[in-house]
């Protein structure tokens, strides 16, 4: 007589009230594997269990990650092989004895042991082909705010071969983690060229003339519905994974502040780049640390911030020696990878002009963040400084007409007017400190544009 999964319940002599929760995600993953036997619908119609009902140390480790269900799914088969190996064995039983191909399963052999691979994983999300692998493709890629590629062995695969066929193996830290209550939460891949940019302003916080606010929609609706768009629409292969941004203007305009914020409001994570740890002199080395850089960033999926871009995505130059050919080849080198990169790149930059040409048909959208005009001066203004710490005598109106001031010069005179205040034991900045203030943002930002000119000079005129 034919077996089946279900007559072959997950069981243990002496269960510990600590394993339930790990008990019910084994009993779900089976139950998936099952429907998929039976040929009936199965990641559909066979949701999740409710995890919070449970204590112990995956049910603790799962909640602290936020895992989507798909996540879970792919965190649970990584463990199957280790807590139950049986149950894979018994389901390649059963496809024989049905006399099915099970191909589609996916299994891999690894240490006298079946694992689950990309493939198993795409069999147990959905019915169509096609679409179930492209959707755990896009789980494996790190392309959900959820991301479970670093808690995974990635193994070094032939040129060509698919992340699907590689093998779902955990971390020895992740597998601690998710049987003992004493394991200390894994940790992750350190960052090596790039920084975290983080604010404590909220998105209402952001001052901004209404154009450009308009032109940031378009990045809006890529982080909210981007990684539905080629399965959801059939425009796989008819657009280009990814989406690419370039902020340009004057400095002190928003652009860093605004990057922040589009990670913060949709709850994903932004890195600058550091640029001079990515730079180096070596031949070769530039490149490799990029394609790090890019690499992570795809695998855990970061918004990617290049600051004063045009420092490394500037114009490429005629050839007059090895040093000029060296530095063309990084030019060539990222407008390859940016093209291929499935995640979210912004760059920014004082200087439009400075950046090679070739990179402006690579952007899906273009932000300019202008000066501010006297009306959103006003706002600035208001937003830097409360109205109970403005001295009588302070008209905030006439600032912000008189003076043509950015965001950040604007941050900078309260910050100086506020320690003058202070320092006399005042509870409220007065007109004079802040005219005081504004002096010397206004003789530092003459010197800034007389330096500048005479660089471009000495760059012009070697």
């Amino acid at each position: 007589m034919m077996t089946s999964l279900q007559q072959f319940p997950i069981s243990l002599s002496r269960p510990h009230p600590q394993d339930e929760g790990l008990r019910a995600e084994l009993a779900w993953c089976q139950a998936l594997f099952q429907a998929r036997l039976d040929d009936k619908p199965a990641h559909s119609s066979l949701s999740a269990p409710d995890l919070s009902i449970y204590s112990g140390p995956y049910a603790d480790f799962i909640r602290s990650c936020q895992f989507s269900a798909q996540s879970r799914l792919v965190v649970c088969l990584g463990l199957v092989p280790i807590v139950l190996p049986q149950m894979l064995e018994h389901l390649l039983q059963s496809y024989e004895e049905k006399e099915l191909p099970f191909s589609e399963l996916g299994f891999a052999e690894f240490q006298g042991t079946l694992w689950p691979t990309g493939q198993t994983l795409a069999s147990l999300l959905g019915d169509d082909p096609i679409q179930s692998r492209r959707l755990a493709l896009q789980v494996l890629s790190g392309q959900f705010q959820t991301d479970v590629l670093p808690l995974f062995v990635v193994e070094s695969s032939e040129e060509g071969e698919s992340r699907l066929w590689q093998k779902l193996r955990l971390k020895e830290d992740v597998v601690a983690a998710c049987l003992c209550s004493d394991a200390p939460l894994p940790q992750k891949e350190p960052v090596r060229y790039a920084s975290l940019l983080t604010t404590p302003l909220t998105w209402e916080a952001l001052v901004l003339p209404s154009a450009v606010l308009g032109a940031l929609d378009e990045i809006e609706l890529w982080l909210c519905f981007g990684h539905a768009l080629e399965s959801e629409w059939q425009l796989a292969g008819k657009i280009r994974s990814g989406f690419r941004a370039l902020f340009y203007g004057p400095p002190g305009t928003g652009k860093s502040m605004t990057a922040a914020l589009l990670g913060k409001k949709h709850e994903r994570p932004v890195y600058r780049v550091d640029i001079s740890a990515v730079v180096s002199k070596y031949i070769g080395e530039t490149e490799k640390n990029l394609s790090r850089l890019f690499q992570q960033a795809e695998q855990q999926g970061w918004i990617l911030f290049f600051d004063e871009a045009d420092a490394l995505f500037g114009q490429r130059v005629q050839t007059a020696g090895a040093n000029d050919q060296f530095a063309n080849q990084n030019v060539a080198y990222l407008l390859q990878r940016i093209e291929s990169f499935t995640g979210i790149i912004i760059l920014a930059t004082n200087l439009q002009e400075n950046l090679d040409s070739a990179f402006f048909r690579r952007f899906e959208t273009t932000v300019h963040f202008p000066l501010p005009d006297a009306s959103v001066r006003l706002t600035l203004w208001e937003h830097a400084l409360p109205a109970t710490k403005r001295g009588a005598d302070v008209d905030l109106s006439e600032l912000a007409s008189q003076y043509p001031l950015t965001g950040a010069e604007i941050v900078n005179v309260v910050r100086y007017a506020a320690l003058k205040a202070m320092s006399r034991s005042a509870s409220a900045v007065s007109l004079d400190e802040l005219q005081t203030g504004i002096r010397q943002v206004t003789t530092f930002q003459a010197q800034a544009t007389r330096f500048a000119g005479k660089h471009a000079f000495f760059q012009s005129h070697p």
